[in-house]
């Protein structure tokens, strides 16, 4: 039948005969995805099949036809990086895809993915695909304080898949009732603590850094360094007290919405870093990461309690991103597998391997570390 068209056509019509004939030779088949939405919850994949989705008896193809996957700016979707080909022996190819947690918004996402297929080994040609685009919605399903910056962060050390000695930053969320309070770090030679303070159940509203030089209260709204100094955050502001030289020394140094605490004496020294975060709803809370400490490689030692000491003597395993460009990752706790997040931590100056504070400190409670300050308050 073909034949007899195209030599009609090259007896009686003006059309390129080319066309007419590739037209009538080329049997139809469709290639797309089966399905052309999907919804998946952030944080979880799924399988979707893609390939041929009319008659195998119409395949007019020899060699295996190559399809890629192309989604520009989806940055929080995963979706495979390489070729994959179909063929009459292997018409469907079950695809994954994957939805990041995103740590910068809490928001639902839409991707689009465009399948793009052409004959491999044959002109090169690109083929029509039917059902070339495939719509993923992938649903928030965390609060809105898990995808923001962690509150706690700090530097630990384990080893890596090769069994190298390595020094990783990690963060962690831990909540409990409205205005209890918790040691985070506390050093018996320096005679200082630091302890922080639920605002709501979730949000740390309070920092109390009780040093033998002045106590300060470091709230959303200011820094009372004793009972006659206080600094107000968005500002710039710089407080010492002490001998420069030998010490003991406390200092305080304002920068905006970030603020630095160091107190040294006897050749030891505690820094911490507590960043003020704004959210869109105009509340403020408090983060806080320990920026030096006296210990080896600037950990902590025996003389050290608190949150951040039990969590720094840990045994830790950092394993790479499960695949290419993905945040999602593997960390070994005292050998147990947990899943991890890779994240920016409140200033964005660095990534962190994000867990919750129960899966580091199992068995512990958070309990253990309660520390009512009512003693504290009165000196102040």
């Amino acid at each position: 039948m073909g034949f007899i068209l195209y030599i009609l056509c090259f007896l009686y019509l003006s059309i390129p005969c080319e066309s007419y004939y590739d037209y009538d030779l080329e049997p139809e088949v469709a290639i797309g995805w089966f399905k052309t939405n999907a919804t998946i919850i952030e944080g979880e994949e799924i399988m979707l099949d893609f390939g041929i989705i009319s008659s195998l008896d119409s395949w007019p193809y020899i060699n295996p036809i190559e399809c890629q996957l192309k989604s520009p700016g989806s940055v929080d979707l995963v979706i495979p990086s390489d070729s994959f080909y179909l063929k009459k022996t292997w018409p469907i190819e079950n695809l994954e895809l994957f939805g990041l947690n995103d740590d910068s918004s809490c928001s639902d996402k839409k991707y689009r993915i465009e399948a793009r297929c052409f004959e491999s080994e044959e002109t090169g040609r690109v083929i029509d695909v039917k059902n070339a685009y495939l719509d993923l919605y992938v649903i928030n399903s965390t609060p809105a304080r898990h995808c923001e910056a962690p509150y706690f962060s700090q530097k630990v050390l384990g080893v890596n898949e090769e069994g190298v000695l390595v020094k990783e930053l990690i963060c962690y969320d831990t909540f409990g009732k409205a205005g209890s309070q918790y040691e985070l770090i506390s050093d018996n030679v320096l005679n200082l603590a630091s302890i922080f303070e639920f605002q709501r159940d979730y949000y740390v509203g309070k920092i109390f850094f009780n040093t033998p030089l002045e106590n300060i209260i470091i709230s959303t709204i200011s820094i009372a360094i004793g009972k006659h100094t206080q600094l107000f955050w968005n500002g710039q502001g710089n407080y010492f007290n002490g001998d420069e030289d030998s010490g003991p020394n406390l200092s305080v140094n304002l920068y905006g919405s970030t603020a630095i605490f160091s107190y040294y004496e006897a050749d030891r020294i505690q820094v911490i870093k507590v960043n003020r975060v704004t959210r869109q709803n105009g509340e403020s809370y408090l983060n806080v990461m320990i920026d030096e400490s006296t210990g080896e490689m600037n950990v902590f030692d025996t003389h050290h309690n608190g949150i951040f000491q039990i969590v720094s003597n840990q045994d830790y395993e950092f394993f790479k991103p499960i695949q290419k460009n993905r945040r999602v990752t593997l960390v070994k706790v005292n050998g147990v597998v947990v899943k991890s997040y890779l994240k920016n931590t409140f200033d964005h100056n660095e990534t962190c391997y994000t867990l919750l504070l129960n899966q580091i400190i199992s068995p512990n409670l958070l309990e253990k570390f309660s520390k009512p300050l009512n003693r504290l308050d009165k000196m102040l």
